[in-house]
């Protein structure tokens, strides 16, 4: 008897994760549920990946709060002892930076170890 191999579309993919979706929301709250149905449309799941894969990298918000963080201290106390007055827009330009650190470092290791 000669098996036949299982051909799995994404019709059955599809319709596989709508039921694993729907089993899954039972275990929700009431007000966790409508949030869950929005959050695993189409188009707000595929928005959500992309920007994982784009600026969710844990590296460069790693490296954004620690040079925010450190900076923010740093630049504190120096203000305190100096007698200047604290500039609130440096915290977003330190992490920036720090941001743009670990992106670029992320791109040079992936090229690195390609």
């Amino acid at each position: 008897m000669a098996s036949h191999p299982v051909v799995v579309d994404g019709q059955i993919k599809e319709m596989a994760y709508q039921r694993w979706l729907h089993r899954a929301r039972w275990g929700l709250s009431p007000l966790e549920r409508p949030f869950s149905r929005f959050i695993h449309q189409e188009a707000v799941d595929g928005l959500s990946e992309a920007l994982a894969l784009s600026f969710g990298r844990p590296l460069a918000l790693f490296l954004g709060g620690l040079a925010a963080f450190a900076g923010s201290v740093i630049y504190y106390t120096l203000s305190l002892i100096g007698g200047y007055t604290y500039d609130y827009s440096l915290p977003l330009l330190l992490l920036a930076i720090g941001v743009g650190t670990g992106w670029l470092l992320e791109i040079v290791y992936y090229f690195l170890h390609k």
